[in-house]
């Protein structure tokens, strides 16, 4: 007797080449709206709504290996991880919300964009926090299970709702930023040198809270050679889906550099303008070019 499996198999066989993709498109949709109707009960789904923050802040104070000044650089992390999952719970996923029952496609990608950037930034400072004290391995899995769960609904729905071919206009529009931020790269570098500098000079800063904005800047420094990589495979894929990804990818790069940067500027008053000020353009920059190709 014919087992149910093979009968599946059978009828899918049967099927025309075009009556396929219906099918396959139906799935999509069908995974891209269960996905995002999870995100939408963020807290619930997630159980984001026990703090976490609290918690890793327990752990840092309990943890008599780690001293004073470490202790302070890590509650300064905490504070940005903090700020960052506000966002995501009460502003991204609220969004995202309004945007899913208004039918408005191009919003429920802003939003999930937005959900997903933070989350690597969120992601980026537990990486952090974790090279001076054990960070449970529950909370990273928690952070990476959902930050995976954002960037897969925003690559099922790109390529459900976004134009295969990437027009020429988009693509003269990634070349020039492709330029801007590898050209970029020698200015930022001079940026955190000077980062660096202002750092050492400081007469209240402790030898070991040092060491730890100086990895920082090493941070700062791999994520701009990331978003460079990401924005050059941007520039040579045809695929409008494809290009958008690594686009959000570079995006996501670049919060975390801002993210960084908050901590020298916020929490040690070591500040410069003109890195803001390049930053700033990026970031608009990079807004501009997503929205050309979901427009």
């Amino acid at each position: 007797m014919e087992s149910g499996e093979d009968k599946l198999k059978e009828y899918l066989e049967s099927l025309t080449e075009e009556s396929k993709l219906h099918i396959t498109e139906y799935i999509l949709k069908y995974v891209v709206e269960k996905s995002i109707k999870d995100l939408i009960e963020l807290q619930h789904a997630y159980e984001l709504k026990w703090d976490v923050t609290e918690y890793l802040s327990n752990e840092i104070f309990k943890n008599t290996n780690i001293s004073q000044p470490i202790r302070g650089e890590l509650i300064d992390a905490l504070d940005v991880i903090q700020n960052y999952l506000h966002d995501v719970v009460e502003v991204h996923s609220k969004a995202l919300g309004k945007a899913y029952n208004a039918k408005n496609n191009k919003n429920v990608l802003d939003s999930l964009i937005a959900l997903y950037v933070d989350l690597r930034v969120v992601n980026v400072m537990l990486n952090l926090m974790n090279e001076y004290m054990q960070i449970p391995t529950f909370i990273f899995s928690i952070f990476k299970d959902l930050t995976d769960k954002v960037k897969n609904t925003i690559t099922l729905l790109t390529h459900i709702s976004i134009q295969d071919k990437v027009a020429n206009e988009v693509k003269s529009e990634i070349a020039k930023y492709y330029e801007l931020v590898s050209k970029g790269k020698e200015s930022f570098v001079k940026d955190l040198n000077e980062l660096d500098r202002m750092a050492k000079n400081k007469e209240d800063m402790k030898k070991e809270a040092y060491n730890v904005l100086f990895r920082v800047l090493y941070f700062m420094e791999k994520h701009y050679d990331g978003a460079i990589t990401f924005t050059k495979d941007a520039l040579n894929v045809d695929k409008a889906s494809v290009a958008l990804n690594e686009l959000v990818e570079a995006y996501a790069s670049f919060s975390a550099i801002n993210a960084l940067y908050f901590m020298f500027c916020e929490y040690w008053d070591v500040c410069t303008e003109h890195l803001e000020n390049s930053l700033h353009e990026i970031f608009t920059r990079t807004q501009q070019v997503i929205d050309k190709i979901i427009t």
